[in-house]
């Protein structure tokens, strides 16, 4: 495996720069240029998001202006690649390579600005001004130590960087804040906002946790003691309002459980919390202090009302009823800095509802005016299926403990890597995507849902950034811009039902303006070559427009009140006039939505096997639940070629069959060269159809800290569901994929894994599910196993 970010540097390498702020260009504008740190490079080529070759040329200096292709610089993501007449073992023929973006001119956003303007700072190297310019949203203002705010994330660091913010992003009443999407800003502390005293234990560790019972007790008042009970065990004695006052004493207490309970029970000053030491030590009486609620509440009469909202009690902590009395003091802390200012937690790393229970059992809810998480592993590289489960367990939760009304906040939004620890994967800033708008479907607005990290800050542990050191921009940087500027004015409006099937493969919303115009957005959450949504289409019989997710134009024409929109797996955008609507009337080539019993698949019911053993979870219809324990998913031992099948007793016609693999991500592969095949008596099985994708590849182009840190590079498609149209119909007891050739696991190819990559050094069947479909409206489809 291959050091990440790549080194060492070769010395002809050459870092890329720019003559606009972030490679940004505008369409019709300034031609894409870059300026190499060095000479040498003899050559460059340009590759679009989907890895085409779009312009190519010999470079002299240090100077390039690409050669524009036919028709010019259309709106795009685009890649830049140098070589020259050496090679090198660890970055191959690469003299550098860089990324630049074309954008449309739009009014609702501010232009922007020139090299070397200011755009945020802090210890996650924020840039507001960029993700303002791009229409991603904002970023958290992070408070390093509430205790001491002139050090590292300091106070006074963010109030340089909110008039940023609300520059390019949150202020009210400029010609680019949009009325329609509330753009709140927000403040995190990261390490701890609440006040506590530690009681030792006997041997070390912690005996007792203390706190102030509540938010109007005053901890720099409440003194706490800890020695050998007067008979036996432990004495803990409390002081109020000074360290000489005895108010409340608890003696002889045989562990720390029952003297925590002890004390919540009757102490109208503390509460405690157990942790790993059942018998305490000493402490002489000591004061618990008020530092951290001091912080909290200077920081937040400095920001409000510029900053509305405030994270805490910490960042990702563990669940639990202490974490619930901490964030009942964070938020009485929030309130008393400005009563109108709103405490949002507790920020948990996931939204797991085992995890969050004990925190909301004991309360936790009501103190958090608003609701944030951290969602990791929630939506695993783009799996609409788990993202739906994850998301709706979560909803049901919240609904359990009365919490449904409550908005939410998603504070860490990254559900996937572009820069996989050696590898690129451009074509996976689809995902962040998905995500964005999964999570509107769900009342999470994009404004609570900020993307993380901004900035190549040198934390490779987790390249997730949007922007590389060189300023350059992933693409997720441009499809945030044309959701921004498609939906502008717009709120979440209508999920658009793509019946039994179609739902767990596409995603499409409608977002309208308050008695408005509308935008439909679309978008296959795995590639799928020629994907088609049809919609009937009411109120307006002209041609629609359609815009791609870089901002392309072209329009459709309605046909006998349907429109045919080829999707893909980044959002597609229908304009619609006012008063116009829109219904699915189906997708692809299958039957129309809900006719008939479209959508009712026969392999829900069969028996299932999986390298020649049962396996139910790919028949189950209830697709991956949970990624991080395989629930929902089946992953194959056997080595390829390898089978899966569904059989059923009684003959059915077949016309196709979709297939749900893993979501290409870790060890969970894709599909690339298999059959689909049938059987009239279980033991003979006849090939209907093969299909052979090309071969997944990758590329040697290495790049240094400054660009991606990768050696090698893929535009690998990543086709992870398939729909497989049999040539004719077919009446079977049964059909089996014969599988010969997968990706390697998340990469396309074993020399992706060598170097690092997320993926498995073997090829093996990864599924989620197979439905087995007949596209004749008027036949009963299901059979009993």
């Amino acid at each position: 495996m291959s050091s990440f970010p790549l080194s060492p540097v070769p010395s002809y390498y050459a870092q890329c720069s720019f003559p606009t702020r972030n490679g940004v260009f505008y369409a019709g504008g300034t031609a894409p240029s870059v300026t190499l740190s060095k000479s040498g490079a003899t050559a460059y080529y340009v590759l679009d998001y989907w890895g085409n070759q779009v312009s190519s040329g010999s470079v002299s200096g240090t100077h390039v202006t690409p050669t524009a292709p036919s028709g010019g610089w259309t709106p795009g993501w685009y890649r830049i690649y140098f070589t020259g007449g050496s090679s090198d073992s660890l970055f191959g023929p690469s003299y550098g390579a860089t990324n630049f973006v074309v954008i449309r001119n739009n009014s609702n956003f501010v232009t922007m600005p020139t090299v070397g303007t200011y755009g945020g700072g802090g210890g996650e190297s924020r840039d507001l001004l960029m993700k303002g310019v791009m229409g991603v949203g904002t970023s958290r203002l992070l408070i390093s130590d509430v205790t001491n705010l002139s050090s590292g994330d300091s106070l006074a660091g963010i109030q340089t960087d909110v008039p940023v913010a609300k520059t390019y992003w949150s202020a009210p009443g400029s010609p680019y804040a949009d009325s329609a999407r509330p753009r709140p800003l927000f403040t995190n502390f990261p390490n701890g906002t609440v006040d506590s005293l530690i009681l030792p234990g006997s041997s070390g560790g912690t005996y007792l946790t203390c706190y102030a019972k509540d938010g109007t007790v005053d901890s720099s008042k409440v003194y706490v003691a800890l020695d050998a009970g007067s008979v036996s065990g432990n004495r803990i004695r409390v002081y109020y309002p000074n360290s000489s006052t005895l108010v409340e004493t608890y003696d002889n207490q045989a562990s720390s459980a029952p003297a925590a309970a002890a004390i919540n029970a009757a102490s109208a000053y503390i509460r405690a919390f157990t942790n790993n030491a059942s018998t305490g030590g000493t402490l002489a009486v000591t004061v618990i202090g008020n530092a951290h609620w001091t912080g909290v509440v200077t920081v937040v009469s400095t920001l409000y009302p510029d900053v509305t909202h405030f994270e805490g009690p910490s960042n990702e902590p563990g669940m639990s009823a202490e974490l619930a009395h901490q964030m009942q003091i964070f938020q009485a802390a929030v309130h008393t800095g400005n009563s109108s200012a709103l405490a949002i937690g507790p920020c948990p790393v996931d939204i797991n509802p085992g995890g969050w229970e004990p925190f909301l059992a004991a309360g936790g809810g009501a103190y958090c005016d608003e609701i944030s998480f951290h969602a990791y592993n929630a939506i695993s590289n783009g799996d609409i299926n788990l993202g739906r489960s994850s998301i709706e367990a979560f909803q049901a939760l919240l609904t359990k403990y009365g919490l449904q009304s409550k908005p939410l906040w998603q504070t860490e939004a990254t559900q996937v890597f572009t820069a996989i620890y050696g590898v690129y994967h451009p074509r996976r800033a689809r995902v962040p995507l998905m995500q964005t708008l999964l999570w509107e479907q769900y009342g999470l607005a994009r404004e609570r849902n900020p993307y993380w990290y901004d900035v190549s800050h040198g934390f490779w542990d987790f390249p997730v950034w949007l922007e590389q050191g060189d300023g350059s921009l992933n693409p997720q940087c441009v499809l945030y811009r044309t959701l921004a500027e498609e939906t502008f004015g717009q709120t979440h409006h209508q999920r658009l039902d793509f019946g039994l099937v179609g739902d767990h493969i596409f995603l499409g919303s409608v977002y309208q303006a308050s008695g408005g115009a509308s935008t439909v957005v679309l978008m296959v959450t795995s590639y799928m070559p020629e994907a088609t949504v049809t919609l009937t289409v009411t109120g307006t019989t002209s041609p629609l427009t359609v815009v791609d997710g870089f901002g392309n134009l072209s329009t459709v024409n309605i046909i006998s009140g349907r429109a045919v929109i080829p999707v893909s797996d980044i959002p597609t955008y229908v304009r619609l006039p006012t008063g116009a609507g829109v219904t699915v009337y189906t997708c692809n080539d299958w039957p129309p939505v809900n006719v008939g019993g479209q959508g009712t698949s026969s392999s829900w019911l069969a028996a299932a096997t999986l390298s020649g053993v049962s396996s139910s979870v790919i028949n189950d219809g209830g697709f991956m639940t949970n990624y991080g324990n395989g629930t929902g998913i089946a992953y194959s031992l056997a080595s390829l070629p390898d089978t899966a099948a569904l059989t059923w007793p009684t003959a059915t016609r077949v016309d196709r069959v979709i297939i749900w693999c893993g979501p290409v991500w870790q060890v969970a592969s894709a599909l690339v060269d298999f059959d689909v095949q049938t059987t009239v008596d279980g033991t003979t099985w006849v090939t209907q159809t093969t299909v052979t994708k090309t071969t997944p590849s990758s590329f040697q182009h290495g790049t240094d800290s400054t660009n991606v840190g990768c050696q090698r590079e893929t535009y690998w498609d990543e086709q992870w569901i398939f729909d497989v149209k049999l040539p004719q119909p077919v009446t079977a007891k049964g059909v089996r994929l014969y599988v010969r050739a997968t990706s390697y696991g998340g990469e396309p190819d074993n020399a992706s894994t060598v170097t690092g990559g997320q993926g498995d050094s073997n090829q093996h069947l990864v599924l989620e599910e197979i439905a087995v479909l007949c596209d004749n409206n008027t036949q009963t489809r299901v059979v009993r196993a």
